[in-house]
């Protein structure tokens, strides 16, 4: 995406506010952003592991459901693949759509990112979301001790 906005014929475009915040949010702090509306039954248990045996994805311009190949990184929930490549790749599974109320909102920080901007990259999301959104989030944090979220 930042790659993107650097072209010259490159335009600002708009999804939906929500897709909009993290979109930003990606850009702004040059980390993969990502969102899920959890009213989909698949997306009520998520993981962020390796695709595994009999994992298929809905792409979005799609009419089936692909295999996915051995190893990839992804979000997915049972056998459904959320997101290929972390959350580079979405399925139709779990969109956001204009009328979403529970979603949720995710990015990936390798370790090692400085702390500082760690702590001020979720008070300025968490503030964003309460001045644009109109809502006060709350934060979860996914790490090998903690492989999922459940709600």
């Amino acid at each position: 995406m930042a790659k993107r906005t650097t072209k010259v014929e490159a335009k600002p475009f708009s999804i939906n506010p929500f897709v909009d915040l993290y979109n930003a949010f990606s850009l702004k702090c040059l980390l993969p952003f990502g969102g899920f509306d959890m009213a989909s039954e698949v997306t009520k248990m998520l993981s962020l592991r390796f695709s595994k045996e009999g994992d298929e994805f809905m792409a979005l311009d799609a009419d089936t459901a692909i295999a996915v190949p051995l190893g990839e990184v992804q979000y997915a929930s049972g056998n459904t693949v959320v997101t290929r490549h972390i959350n580079w790749k979405q399925s139709k599974e779990g969109l956001i759509q204009e009328n979403s109320v529970n979603i949720c909102f995710m990015a990936e920080v390798l370790h090692g990112y400085p702390e500082k901007k760690l702590a001020d990259m979720k008070s300025d999301f968490k503030q964003c979301c309460v001045d644009l959104l109109n809502t006060e989030p709350e934060l979860y944090f996914l790490n090998e001790a903690n492989l999922s979220i459940t709600y």
